[in-house]
Protein backbone atom coordinates (compact mmCIF):
# COMPACT_ATOMS: atom_id res chain seq x y z
CA UNK A 1 0.00 0.00 0.00
CA UNK A 2 2.86 2.36 0.86
CA UNK A 3 4.44 1.59 -2.49
CA UNK A 4 1.12 2.36 -4.23
CA UNK A 5 0.85 5.72 -2.44
CA UNK A 6 4.45 6.58 -3.35
CA UNK A 7 3.78 5.55 -6.98
CA UNK A 8 0.62 7.68 -7.01
CA UNK A 9 2.48 10.72 -5.62
CA UNK A 10 5.29 10.22 -8.16
CA UNK A 11 2.74 9.88 -10.99
CA UNK A 12 0.91 13.08 -9.96
CA UNK A 13 4.25 14.86 -9.60
CA UNK A 14 5.31 13.59 -13.06
CA UNK A 15 2.00 14.72 -14.59
CA UNK A 16 2.43 18.19 -13.05
CA UNK A 17 5.95 18.58 -14.49
CA UNK A 18 4.80 17.16 -17.83
CA UNK A 19 1.92 19.69 -17.94
CA UNK A 20 4.27 22.55 -16.98
CA UNK A 21 6.73 21.51 -19.70
CA UNK A 22 3.87 21.36 -22.20
CA UNK A 23 2.75 24.92 -21.29
CA UNK A 24 6.32 26.21 -21.68
CA UNK A 25 6.69 24.42 -25.02
CA UNK A 26 3.44 25.96 -26.28
CA UNK A 27 4.62 29.46 -25.23
CA UNK A 28 7.96 28.88 -26.96
CA UNK A 29 6.22 27.75 -30.16
CA UNK A 30 3.88 30.79 -30.10
CA UNK A 31 6.82 33.12 -29.53
CA UNK A 32 8.83 31.49 -32.35
CA UNK A 33 5.83 31.81 -34.68
CA UNK A 34 5.41 35.48 -33.74
CA UNK A 35 9.11 36.21 -34.37
CA UNK A 36 8.97 34.33 -37.69
CA UNK A 37 5.99 36.39 -38.86
CA UNK A 38 7.63 39.69 -37.80
CA UNK A 39 10.93 38.78 -39.46
CA UNK A 40 9.35 37.54 -42.69
CA UNK A 41 6.38 39.89 -43.10
CA UNK A 42 6.01 42.30 -46.04
CA UNK A 43 7.25 45.89 -45.66
CA UNK A 44 5.79 48.38 -48.16
CA UNK A 45 7.40 51.63 -49.22
CA UNK A 46 6.27 54.19 -51.79
CA UNK A 47 9.01 56.31 -53.35
CA UNK A 48 8.21 59.24 -55.63
CA UNK A 49 9.90 59.09 -59.04
CA UNK A 50 10.39 61.63 -61.84
CA UNK A 51 8.55 61.68 -65.14
CA UNK A 52 10.83 60.91 -68.08
CA UNK A 53 9.13 63.50 -70.31
CA UNK A 54 10.07 66.53 -68.21
CA UNK A 55 12.51 65.11 -65.61
CA UNK A 56 10.27 66.55 -62.89
CA UNK A 57 8.35 65.04 -59.98
CA UNK A 58 5.20 66.84 -61.26
CA UNK A 59 3.19 66.57 -64.41
CA UNK A 60 0.87 69.55 -65.00
CA UNK A 61 -2.13 69.49 -67.33
CA UNK A 62 -4.28 72.57 -67.77
CA UNK A 63 -7.97 72.05 -68.52
CA UNK A 64 -10.77 74.48 -69.30
CA UNK A 65 -11.90 75.22 -65.72
CA UNK A 66 -9.38 73.24 -63.72
CA UNK A 67 -5.93 71.75 -63.84
CA UNK A 68 -4.48 68.36 -62.97
CA UNK A 69 -1.26 67.76 -61.05
CA UNK A 70 0.12 64.23 -61.26
CA UNK A 71 2.89 62.54 -59.28
CA UNK A 72 4.37 59.14 -59.97
CA UNK A 73 5.63 56.67 -57.40
CA UNK A 74 7.20 53.27 -57.13
CA UNK A 75 5.45 50.98 -54.65
CA UNK A 76 7.88 48.32 -53.38
CA UNK A 77 7.62 45.32 -51.06
CA UNK A 78 10.91 44.99 -49.19
CA UNK A 79 9.69 42.03 -47.12
CA UNK A 80 10.39 38.32 -47.53
CA UNK A 81 6.81 37.27 -48.38
CA UNK A 82 4.12 38.69 -50.69
CA UNK A 83 2.05 41.69 -49.58
CA UNK A 84 -1.59 41.00 -50.39
CA UNK A 85 -4.80 43.04 -50.51
CA UNK A 86 -2.86 46.31 -50.79
CA UNK A 87 -5.14 49.35 -50.76
CA UNK A 88 -4.73 53.08 -50.32
CA UNK A 89 -6.62 54.45 -47.36
CA UNK A 90 -7.51 58.08 -46.79
CA UNK A 91 -6.87 60.70 -45.97
CA UNK A 92 -4.49 61.06 -48.86
CA UNK A 93 -3.64 64.36 -50.40
CA UNK A 94 -1.50 66.50 -52.57
CA UNK A 95 -1.44 69.68 -50.51
CA UNK A 96 0.16 72.81 -51.93
CA UNK A 97 0.75 76.40 -50.88
CA UNK A 98 -1.53 78.24 -51.37
CA UNK A 99 -3.93 75.42 -50.63
CA UNK A 100 -6.37 74.31 -53.27
CA UNK A 101 -9.64 72.42 -53.12
CA UNK A 102 -9.51 69.16 -55.03
CA UNK A 103 -12.40 68.42 -57.37
CA UNK A 104 -11.28 64.85 -57.82
CA UNK A 105 -8.40 62.65 -56.74
CA UNK A 106 -7.49 59.94 -59.23
CA UNK A 107 -5.26 57.11 -58.12
CA UNK A 108 -4.32 55.04 -61.13
CA UNK A 109 -3.96 51.66 -59.43
CA UNK A 110 -6.09 48.52 -59.38
CA UNK A 111 -8.61 48.32 -56.48
CA UNK A 112 -6.30 45.89 -54.66
CA UNK A 113 -2.71 45.03 -55.44
CA UNK A 114 -0.46 42.07 -54.62
CA UNK A 115 3.33 42.51 -54.63
CA UNK A 116 5.73 39.61 -54.26
CA UNK A 117 8.89 39.70 -52.20
CA UNK A 118 11.28 42.39 -53.50
CA UNK A 119 8.73 43.28 -56.24
CA UNK A 120 7.86 46.85 -57.19
CA UNK A 121 5.43 48.58 -59.55
CA UNK A 122 5.02 52.18 -60.69
CA UNK A 123 1.71 54.03 -60.33
CA UNK A 124 0.45 57.57 -60.87
CA UNK A 125 -1.64 59.76 -58.62
CA UNK A 126 -3.47 62.76 -60.03
CA UNK A 127 -5.41 65.53 -58.37
CA UNK A 128 -7.81 67.72 -60.29
CA UNK A 129 -8.06 71.21 -58.84
CA UNK A 130 -10.84 73.64 -59.72
CA UNK A 131 -10.47 77.38 -60.10
CA UNK A 132 -10.72 79.51 -56.98
CA UNK A 133 -8.83 82.67 -56.04
CA UNK A 134 -5.94 81.73 -58.28
CA UNK A 135 -5.27 80.95 -61.89
CA UNK A 136 -4.04 77.69 -63.35
CA UNK A 137 -1.54 79.79 -65.27
CA UNK A 138 0.02 80.88 -61.96
CA UNK A 139 0.47 77.27 -60.86
CA UNK A 140 1.85 76.35 -64.28
CA UNK A 141 4.42 79.18 -63.96
CA UNK A 142 5.38 77.98 -60.47
CA UNK A 143 5.96 74.50 -61.86
CA UNK A 144 7.91 75.79 -64.88
CA UNK A 145 10.00 78.09 -62.65
CA UNK A 146 10.67 75.13 -60.37
CA UNK A 147 9.25 76.84 -57.26
CA UNK A 148 6.02 74.85 -56.87
CA UNK A 149 6.00 72.47 -53.91
CA UNK A 150 3.42 70.14 -52.42
CA UNK A 151 2.98 67.71 -49.54
CA UNK A 152 2.15 64.22 -50.77
CA UNK A 153 0.80 61.81 -48.16
CA UNK A 154 -0.08 58.15 -48.71
CA UNK A 155 -1.44 55.55 -46.27
CA UNK A 156 -1.17 51.97 -47.50
CA UNK A 157 -2.90 49.02 -45.81
CA UNK A 158 -2.01 45.43 -46.63
CA UNK A 159 -1.93 41.86 -45.35
CA UNK A 160 0.76 39.20 -45.38
CA UNK A 161 0.73 35.90 -47.22
CA UNK A 162 1.70 34.36 -43.84
CA UNK A 163 -1.28 35.76 -41.91
CA UNK A 164 -4.15 37.42 -43.80
CA UNK A 165 -6.03 38.22 -40.58
CA UNK A 166 -3.51 40.88 -39.51
CA UNK A 167 -3.50 44.21 -41.36
CA UNK A 168 -0.29 46.23 -41.66
CA UNK A 169 0.01 49.91 -42.48
CA UNK A 170 2.63 52.14 -44.12
CA UNK A 171 2.13 55.89 -43.69
CA UNK A 172 4.44 57.91 -45.95
CA UNK A 173 4.64 61.66 -46.50
CA UNK A 174 6.92 63.71 -48.77
CA UNK A 175 7.58 67.37 -49.52
CA UNK A 176 7.89 67.44 -53.31
CA UNK A 177 9.54 70.10 -55.43
CA UNK A 178 10.33 70.11 -59.15
CA UNK A 179 13.60 68.22 -58.86
CA UNK A 180 13.76 67.07 -55.23
CA UNK A 181 11.83 65.05 -52.68
CA UNK A 182 12.17 65.28 -48.90
CA UNK A 183 10.82 62.48 -46.73
CA UNK A 184 8.68 64.02 -43.98
CA UNK A 185 7.24 60.90 -42.42
CA UNK A 186 7.63 57.16 -42.76
CA UNK A 187 5.83 54.87 -40.34
CA UNK A 188 5.41 51.14 -40.78
CA UNK A 189 3.08 49.35 -38.38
Amino acid sequence: MIISVIALVLSVWGLYFSFSANVLSKKAIDQTKSHFIIENRPYLNAKLITFKDNNSYFLFQQKEKSFVITVQFLLANKGKVPAKNITVEGPFSIGATPSYTAKEIILQTPPTITLGSEESKAYQWSMEIGYGDFSAEEVKKQIENKIFEADVTMIWKYTSALDETKTYESNISYLVKHDSVTLLKSEIN
